[in-house]
This record gives structure tokens, C-alpha cells and sequence, in this order.
């Protein structure tokens, strides 16, 4: 007779389905699995650019060719090789961290310039110029706005005092008398009141 399995023996001959992970589980896992495509497909760029570059300065060797581009790719690939010595120098020293967040870090760093090719670099500067580049206009047409603003006020205030000033004079003229307590004629007011506006003119 065929001796049936108990349930715990069918149990243990099925392998379980591990449990569904957590939606910021699954978010961590996709960001990571992008990042790594992301820094291979890097490397592999890289490679082939210096693999190319490479072949490119065996033939000007060969042909006694001086190239500016291959000076130019030295000069970026030594400043990159520069920056890295010197983030890793700051990490090396900065007494604020852990061995194990220096390792990270460090580690994190050598991978991130592993994957980056020269014309990465290039394109990098390029854009942090131009932000830069955006960043003086917008400053200097806020600048030259609150110039404007200034002078436009300095305007206002100055006309402001004048009206203020014609308003007294006015104001004075019409409270003249005469010798025997009549009030001035409005002609001569009129005319007085041209007189001044003539001399402030002038």
C-alpha cells in the first residue's frame, strides 16, 4: 500500500514563495538595479572611448601628428584623476565619520568615476557654466531692476516735494491782503503764480 504524506512532509517538499517585499523595498531594489545599468553602461562607454582614443594616438605616433583633442582628453582625464585624489583625501581625513561610512563613501566615489567618460566631464562643465551663465543675467536684470525701482522713487519723491513746495507758495499768495484787508486779485495771484513757475523752471 502507498503510505500517504502528511501535510508538514508536503510542506517541506514544496519550496515557499518568498514574501512580497515592502513598497519601499521595491523602490530601493528598482533605484538600485537602475544604478547599476546606469554606471555599466558607463564603464562600457568609457572603455571604448579609451579604447578608441587609444588607437587614435598609436596612429598620430605613427604619422608624427601633435593632437590638440588627445592633449585636451589627457588634460581632463588628469584633472578627474586630480578631484578624485582629492575627495578621497577629505574623506580619508574628516574626523565627523565612521570607517564604515569612509568605505561607502569612498567606495561609492571610485564607481561613480569608473562610469564616466571624458565627454561626460565635458558636458558637465558645459552645463554648470551655462547654469552660471544664467544664474549672473538673472542677477544682473534684478539688479538693474532695482536701479530702475530706485531712480523711479528718487523721481517720485522729488516731484512730490516740488508740488508740495508750488502748494505752499500758492496757498501763500491767495492768503495775501491788501492794506486795507481785501484779498489780492486774482490776476495779480495768476501772474505771480507764473513768475514762480518760471524761476523753478530755470
Amino acid at each position: 500500500m502507498v503510505k500517504k504524506m502528511g501535510r508538514d512532509e508536503a510542506r517541506a517538499g514544496v519550496e515557499r514563495r518568498p514574501p512580497p517585499m515592502l513598497k519601499a523595498e521595491r523602490q530601493a531594489a528598482f533605484r538600485r538595479k537602475v544604478r547599476n545599468e546606469l554606471l555599466l553602461s558607463g564603464r562600457e562607454r568609457k572603455d571604448a572611448e579609451r579604447q578608441r582614443m587609444e588607437e587614435f594616438r598609436r596612429l598620430c605616433k605613427a604619422e608624427g601628428i601633435q593632437s590638440k583633442r588627445l592633449q585636451e582628453y589627457d588634460a581632463m582625464r588628469e584633472e578627474a584623476a586630480n578631484k578624485l585624489g582629492e575627495k578621497l583625501s577629505h574623506i580619508e581625513y574628516d574626523q565627523s565619520l565612521t570607517n564604515a561610512e569612509k568605505r561607502k563613501r569612498r567606495y561609492n566615489l571610485k564607481r561613480n568615476y569608473a562610469g564616466q567618460t571624458v565627454m561626460d566631464l565635458v558636458q558637465k562643465q558645459e552645463k554648470h557654466h551655462n547654469a552660471l551663465t544664467k544664474v549672473e543675467k538673472i542677477r544682473k536684470k534684478r539688479q538693474e531692476e532695482i536701479e530702475a525701482a530706485r531712480v523711479a522713487k528718487r523721481e517720485r519723491d522729488e516731484m512730490k516735494v516740488k508740488r508740495i513746495k508750488e502748494r505752499m507758495a500758492q496757498n501763500a499768495l491767495y492768503a495775501q491782503r491788501t492794506r486795507k484787508g481785501q484779498p489780492v486779485m486774482s490776476g495779480r495771484v495768476e501772474a505771480l503764480l507764473n513768475k514762480i513757475q518760471r524761476n523753478q523752471q530755470q
